[in-house]
């Protein structure tokens, strides 16, 4: 293996492919292949470790100081997709909320999954792929922690509710134009007399075809203008079928102003080790009216990820929405 490695056109070859893999990961051309490849940019990273740990036992310096420097480049790349703060801020005396977003298709069992909800406790619970089924099940559950709530039972994968400790207001279904099939769920949480916060949930089409990226798009452009409109602290929440690196991600975070609660790249939870094969496709963003204090990815026994939740406490000169 070494001898083979000594020449010098397989050295070029693989030096050239390492460091092009990694350009088409940061620089990302739209191509359905490549757009595809660069979803599991945490992979290729770990790859280039991997590579580097294997060239420096078999002595090949050159391709070890490559692979590593592409890992390092790849590293700083996701990091500055996520929240790059080094430690979330301390309590400050202004209202939060504590928010989580669950996919209901993930579910194993509905008993662990009702388990799970209770004892996360969060504020506002925002639920994907709320079917009629789901619907009579949870209503009877949580009707006396969640009082409040909204909802859309659907049959198809497009089903959304908001189940609320604090008074709902403003709940209104968005059927973006060009995007009738794919409605989004809006609320406003009102914590106290003082503070009203709007909360977004939406849906994506999978990413099946360079076709379905651009609608991918063309649908961010719409919620980014719809949230961009509302009076207030925001949070968007749901299933974006994207990894927060991807560009459609991160020209809709900057077209609406929103900011990404995750710390890392990975898929984390208090009671499931990372899952390296998992691409992290549900996101909740929020405005910069909020500083998020805490993120976690949400699991049970059965099922190694259900969904996400977050803390997010307003700032001190955050303009809150009292109308």
């Amino acid at each position: 293996m070494t001898r083979i490695l000594n020449h010098k056109l397989l050295q070029v070859t693989l030096s050239a492919l390492i460091i092009s893999i990694a350009a088409l990961c940061i620089f990302t051309p739209d191509v359905f292949v490549i757009k595809q490849i660069a979803n599991f940019t945490v992979l290729i990273m770990f790859a280039n470790l991997l590579l580097a740990m294997f060239f420096m036992i078999i002595d090949q310096s050159r391709l070890m100081f490559i692979s590593l420097a592409a890992c390092g480049v790849l590293a700083l790349y996701l990091q500055g997709t996520t929240d790059q703060s080094l430690k979330f801020p301390s309590k400050n005396q202004n209202p939060d909320i504590s928010v989580a977003h669950i996919d209901l298709s993930l579910s194993e069992d509905f008993d662990e999954t009702m388990h799970t909800i209770l004892i996360a406790d969060v504020d506002l619970i925002s639920f994907q792929e709320y079917t009629p089924l789901w619907d009579e099940y949870l209503s009877d559950k949580l009707t006396t922690r969640y009082p409040y709530r909204t909802t859309m039972k659907r049959i198809d994968p497009y089903g959304k509710a908001f189940f609320s400790k604090y008074p709902l207001s403003e709940n209104d279904t968005m059927m973006f134009k060009g995007f009738d099939e794919i409605p989004s769920l809006h609320t406003a949480v009102t914590i106290n007399e003082d503070a009203k916060i709007h909360v977004v949930s939406a849906h994506t089409l999978p990413p099946v075809n360079e076709k379905a990226y651009q609608r991918i798009g063309e649908y961010f452009h719409e919620v980014g203008a719809y949230v961009g409109e509302l009076d207030g602290p925001v949070i968007t929440l749901g299933d974006f079928s994207l990894p927060g690196w991807s560009t459609e991600i991160k020209e809709f975070k900057q077209s609406a102003n929103l900011s990404d609660s995750r710390r890392d790249v990975m898929l984390r939870s208090t009671d499931n080790p990372v899952f390296f094969f998992n691409i992290p496709i549900d996101h909740i963003f929020y405005s910069s009216d909020f500083e998020c204090t805490a993120f976690n990815a949400i699991s049970d026994d059965k099922s190694s990820h259900l969904g996400i939740s977050g803390k997010y406490q307003l700032k001190a000169f955050a303009s809150l929405d009292v109308k």
